[in-house]
């Protein structure tokens, strides 16, 4: 098969980290994932309420189908920059996980009196944002700045 290129262009921004990974970052991957599963399973179990934070946000009205297939895909998103840390060891990406945990906690920073009632009538709800801020907190010790300085590239065991 002469012609086929013999060997895979691999781009330097896409290029896979290599050795272990710190315990700062493999947290942070854990608890993504969690707030992930459980913001998954709360939108599963009461369509209506992603029904009516599509209408609220948007401006668009979701039928009961589309709203768990809109909240399979934002699961699917929310994976999304634990594969760009986990794997690709990318600093842009724990600037863009910062800017949307920023934008996600927007509503109870501006209204902090719906804190105490969320609390009180639904737990969960208050999970997902907090286990959001642990995240966020997890990318910025010395040993996430030392695993994005060098790509994921130095051999530390943890």
């Amino acid at each position: 098969m002469s012609g086929w290129i013999s060997h895979r262009y691999e781009s330097p921004a896409l290029k896979t980290a290599k050795g272990p990974r710190p315990l700062s970052i493999k947290l942070f991957a854990a608890i993504c994932a969690l707030a992930a599963v459980i913001a998954l399973v709360r939108g599963l179990l009461d369509p209506m309420a992603v029904q009516a934070t599509f209408w609220f946000y948007a401006g668009v009205m979701l039928s009961r189908d589309m709203a768990i297939v809109a909240q399979f895909s934002l699961f699917t998103i929310a994976l999304i920059p634990i594969i760009w840390i986990y794997f690709i060891a990318s600093p842009a990406a724990r600037w863009i996980v910062v800017f949307f945990g920023l934008v996600r906690l927007w509503p109870y920073a501006a209204n902090p009196s719906y804190l105490p009632y969320a609390a009180q009538s639904d737990p969960m709800e208050l999970a997902a944002p907090v286990l959001q801020i642990i995240a966020i907190a997890l990318l910025f010790t010395s040993d996430s700045r030392q695993w994005f300085v060098s790509r994921g590239n130095h051999a530390q065991t943890v």
